[in-house]
């Protein structure tokens, strides 16, 4: 799978939220800002990444699923914003408990090809696997 880049998956977040899906956007941002694989992303629930306030957490823990390890992962300023998008937009409909995404992986796959051609990614096999590797190019780790 190709690696995007940060701007690449930042086109793709925008067209999403300009299509009022920020669910999608978190998606995105989630995969690339963190490093995380697909199934990682969609198991994750509102209270995994909030504080006690109900604000998104500078950082948190995630064990991944495929190799079992825990990872402590910062979160970007552009991440936070997409997630606090996406919160505001549930308004009422808002459950910490919940899972953010209601979808699986093979609609996962069909979401970041449909928004990767909406945001002029010319590249080939855009997947999901593109938007965990892009957190290479200049996320968590870079730092």
């Amino acid at each position: 799978a190709p690696v995007l880049t940060w701007s690449e998956v930042q086109a793709m977040c925008r067209s999403a939220l300009a299509d009022g899906r920020p669910d999608v956007a978190a998606m995105f941002a989630l995969a690339a800002g963190y490093g995380l694989r697909i199934g990682d992303v969609l198991r994750l629930r509102w209270l995994d990444l909030l504080d006690e306030n109900g604000n998104v957490r500078g950082s948190f823990e995630v064990r991944e699923q495929k190799r079992g390890t825990l990872r402590v992962l910062r979160t970007p300023a552009w991440v936070k914003t997409v997630l606090e998008r996406y919160r505001e937009a549930l308004g009422s409909d808002f459950d910490p408990d919940r899972k953010l995404f209601n979808y699986g992986r093979e609609w996962a796959w069909e979401l970041v090809k449909r928004y990767a051609a909406k945001a002029g990614i010319k590249k080939a096999h855009v997947s999901p696997h593109s938007l965990q590797e892009s957190v290479l190019l200049g996320g968590v780790f870079a730092h």
